[in-house]
């Protein structure tokens, strides 16, 4: 199965290179990822795949951040909903794991400005280094953005039936909140750092 895939790109690079046999944008493309090959046909077909799929994929992880987002914020809606039938006066005090669910969408708008401001080729040669940076960006703060929705979502639900209850248990439940919204926030930081290296790489 591997070798069937190694030859089905290999097949596809071909296509490609064909493709663009004569076209003036290659030796833009080439150019402009100075440093990422040999210069050659292959090499600028090669950088211009890279860089257009570690800056989609970079752009897909962002977006983890708000499907934790959405889950977190159904999930704890449902919660509040079924408990406000018995309970109306406690709504809006049971609100608080829904405003915490919306705020990760910021913690990925935040490192989605950082990455688009960073992709600048006209500006600046954009080398393989910073398109790797940028991708493990995007895949830090959304794998922990969405880990967090789900968790604030999960909490948030159980919390508010049981605070309808048992109104002691509501400072233990923003407690739970608050740490479960501590793992985005890590994630955010985590993408900040790894953002910052990109732009940092030297042609040899």
């Amino acid at each position: 199965i591997g070798g069937e895939i190694v030859n089905r790109i290999r097949s596809a690079m071909a296509a490609r290179k064909k493709s663009m046999a004569g076209d003036p944008m290659t030796a833009t493309v080439s150019k402009l990822l100075n440093g990422m090959g040999n210069g050659d046909l292959s090499s600028a077909v090669l950088c211009m795949w890279t860089y257009e799929v570690l800056c989609i994929f970079a752009d897909c992880f962002v977006m983890y951040v708000g499907m934790g987002a959405a889950y977190g914020t159904a999930k704890s809606g449902v919660g509040v909903a079924s408990m406000g039938v018995m309970r109306p006066e406690l709504v809006m005090k049971s609100i608080v794991p829904v405003v915490m669910a919306g705020v990760l969408g910021i913690y990925g708008l935040i490192i989605a400005v950082i990455i688009s401001t960073g992709i600048n080729p006209k500006a600046k040669s954009y080398y393989l280094f910073d398109g790797y940076a940028h991708l493990s960006s995007g895949l830090a703060c959304g794998l922990a953005g969405l880990s967090a929705g789900m968790a604030i979502g999960i909490v948030g639900d159980a919390g508010v039936r049981a605070n309808a209850q048992q109104p002691k248990l509501f400072v233990g439940m923003i407690l739970i909140l608050i740490f479960a919204e501590a793992l985005a926030l890590y994630g955010l930081i985590v993408g900040i750092i790894l953002s910052s290296r990109a732009g940092q790489s030297r042609a040899d």
